[in-house]
């Protein structure tokens, strides 16, 4: 998604938060780069921990939904507080969709807000 532009956003989420939580309680993620896993495994998380994560998101941390020129489905944007010794307001940047057959989370970042 580096390379794509956001072609629109909107204010409301695609995904419902009820099945992003099943989903992720049955730890149906994929991860959909090597830069995801490597943010992934600089976190020290696992497939567990993340799901946990996923799992802990709630309708204030939502941001926006956004897609792209050369995607047209719906990717969810959430910020999630991950405080941290050297900096008490860190978030985690979570961008998802699911996939079509709406079984997985096709997990697209995951990171602290500002890594690259």
């Amino acid at each position: 998604m580096v390379n794509s532009k956001i072609k629109r956003t909107k204010t409301v989420a695609e995904y419902s938060l009820e099945g992003l939580h099943r989903l992720a309680g049955f730890k149906q993620v994929a991860f959909m780069s090597r830069r995801v896993q490597r943010h992934i495994e600089n976190l020290g998380y696992g497939l567990d921990e993340v799901c946990a994560k996923l799992c802990a998101l709630d309708a204030s941390n939502f941001h926006r939904s956004e897609n792209y020129e050369d995607d047209s489905r719906w990717h969810d944007v959430y910020f999630q507080a991950h405080p941290v010794p050297s900096n008490a307001n860190e978030r985690l940047y979570i961008k998802f969709r699911v996939s079509r057959d709406c079984v997985w989370i096709e997990l697209c970042s995951f990171h602290p807000e500002g890594w690259t």
